[in-house]
């Protein structure tokens, strides 16, 4: 007797760094099951700072209300399609 074993589904999601991710988040997100927003490297190319380059570190503010605008955007988008947001 042959046993048909079927893959594991594994859910498709997007990891969001930078922002034109964001631009598409609400086209792309119809076709995603999950969104994780990663907050370090969105914050360091929205603000154009290296967080490696000690002179420019500590302006790296991840806190920044324009960083807070694209989680913001990001999370709408993919709520609207009934999508989870991981941060």
């Amino acid at each position: 007797v042959r046993m048909r074993l079927e893959a594991p589904r594994i859910p498709l999601g997007i990891m969001v760094e930078v922002v034109t991710v964001v631009v598409m988040a609400d086209n792309m997100a119809g076709d995603l099951e999950c969104v994780s927003i990663d907050t370090n490297d969105l914050t360091q190319l929205t603000l154009a700072i290296d967080r490696c380059n000690t002179e420019l570190a500590g302006r790296a503010d991840g806190l920044h209300t324009d960083v807070f605008r694209l989680i913001h955007r990001t999370i709408a988008a993919a709520s609207a399609r009934g999508r989870r947001v991981g941060v």
